[in-house]
């Protein structure tokens, strides 16, 4: 490549000893660029310190070759070219540096000749101009390096401007649509709760049934008032029109079974449990006082690293004992969690609607191809309709710090499958990207949560609620942090 390189030179009218000097140079030059090449070719970000040793080798060769053509002939332009790319791709501290490097060495070369401290051996010599002709010469082309380094900082300034704003206005863009897509699902669910249910002030076992306050595939979520002890509770029945599904009786009574055989104060908790022998199927839970993750993402878009680190500590919490109970949520999602706020006490998150749970080692409860739950908050294997681990909740969980930290879902599309398809397929995201300036921890804690492969994600619930705490080096564990379980219940107050 260098012969090649030198091939147009050859027949220059110059001594031996200067055509292998312009071979050096050229050959210096061309692995300089080869340098630069594999450089820039790579994944990850180049650092200032990669990237300079092979811009001063091509400043120096560049600078020989200008001499052996002349210190003041046209080869000087070769030097704009390195400062103009060099200043517009390279970083804040390794573009002077290099423009320091070209005009120096240049600038030596020609007071040198000018002044008569060394001979000038180009092709076009110094000897045709006056004294005051090579000082004129010479400020005129560092005129010319300065306006060029001067014009690439305001090109390059201008390009990170331009990308600052697409990158502000896509994040934009990303909230809008989270914000749209929860306030629809928000709008559904509020056009059917709230008011009268077909149960509404009826009884049903040991409890009265008031408003409807919840609606799933299967069931129906009523306030209600225990008949004896007038505790208020959340009443769930199976829905009239699941009774000729067998299965999906067994799926709600199974239901209650998990969430009474997890011991936690991060889960729901069930009360009471219609028998066999009533005629509607029923379970009763504790009624949440509060509002769901969805509700305080509207109100706020993005919350805190404090917070969000608190709140997923406890929900880990909560799932890591329903992990231990062989239970796979499947559906975490923020309106699957609630804050739940009790006067005179800490307000505490909870986790609930198992309706769609995997029991680990039941068949029954999983079929190859299956795809259940939100897609939003899915992980790869779930999409792929592959079976499911404890891992499965980990991505779900990271998902949703990823929701409360940035304002906006890791994976989008324009409909059900490309969102879907991204989530199986697209990089995994960083909330940098996002949010500048957050934890770096905190962002490879979730990215590792976060992994395609179940494999590469934390093994457990605990694992992900202890690398969090490590991130604001608070104790490892599962007690929320006082002071952010404080801010929270400031904020649900206003």
């Amino acid at each position: 490549m260098v012969v090649l390189a030198g091939v147009p030179f050859w027949p220059l009218p110059i001594t031996v000893g200067m055509r292998i000097a312009l071979m050096l140079f050229l050959g210096m030059s061309v692995a300089a660029m080869e340098w630069l090449r594999r450089l820039l070719r790579r994944d990850r970000p180049i650092t200032g310190a990669e990237i300079y040793p092979p811009w001063a080798i091509l400043a120096l060769s560049f600078n020989g070759i200008i001499a052996v053509f002349g210190v003041f002939s046209a080869a000087a332009s070769l030097l704009v070219v390195v400062i103009s790319y060099m200043t517009i791709r390279g970083d804040a501290t390794t573009a002077p540096k290099v423009y320091g490097l070209c005009v120096g060495v240049h600038g030596v070369l020609a007071l040198s000749v000018a002044l008569g401290a060394m001979p000038d051996p180009g092709m076009i010599p110094a000897s045709q101009f006056t004294h005051a002709g090579m000082l004129v010469a010479e400020l005129a082309i560092q005129l010319i390096f300065a306006l060029t380094y001067r014009f690439a900082k305001a090109t390059r300034q201008t390009f990170v401007d331009t990308m600052a704003e697409l990158a502000r206005a896509v994040r934009d863009s990303a909230y809008r649509e989270a914000l749209f897509s929860e306030a629809r699902e928000e709008l559904e669910r509020a056009l059917l709760l709230g008011g009268e249910g077909r149960l509404t002030d009826q009884e049903v076992g040991a409890y009265r049934l008031g408003r409807l306050i919840g609606r799933g595939a299967m069931g129906e979520v009523y306030e209600a008032t225990d008949i004896y002890s007038h505790d208020l509770v959340a009443v769930k029945v199976l829905q009239t029109d699941e009774f000729r599904f067998p299965e999906r009786m067994a799926l709600f009574r199974r239901e209650a079974d998990v969430l009474a055989s997890v011991n936690s104060p991060h889960v729901v908790r069930i009360v009471g449990v219609g028998d066999e022998t009533s005629p509607l199927p029923h379970f009763a839970m504790e009624r949440l006082q509060g509002h769901d993750l969805s509700y305080h993402l509207r109100v706020r878009t993005r919350l805190p690293p404090v917070e969000v680190i608190d709140m997923l500590r406890q929900l880990c919490a909560g799932v890591h004992a329903a992990h231990q109970a062989g239970i796979v949520h499947r559906d975490l999602k923020p309106q699957n969690v609630v804050l739940h706020e009790t006067p005179g006490a800490r307000s505490i998150w909870k986790v609930l609607d198992f309706g769609v749970s995997y029991l680990i080692g039941d068949h029954k409860t999983f079929r190859p191809g299956q795809v259940v739950g939100t897609p939003g908050f899915m992980a790869p294997e779930q999409v792929l309709g592959l079976d499911v681990d404890p891992r499965t909740d980990v991505h779900a969980l990271a998902v949703i710090a990823f929701r409360a930290l940035t304002g906006t879902k890791p994976y989008g599309g324009v409909d059900r499958h490309q969102l879907m398809y991204n989530i199986v397929h697209a990089p995994v995201p960083s909330i940098g990207q996002y949010v500048p300036g957050l934890p770096g921890r905190l962002g490879a804690v979730l990215k590792t949560a976060m992994a395609k492969e179940p494999g590469c994600r934390f093994a457990s619930a605990e694992m992900l609620a202890n690398e969090l705490s490590s991130v604001l080096d608070i104790d490892a564990g599962f007690a929320p942090a006082p002071e952010a379980a404080l801010n929270w219940t400031a904020h649900a107050s206003r």
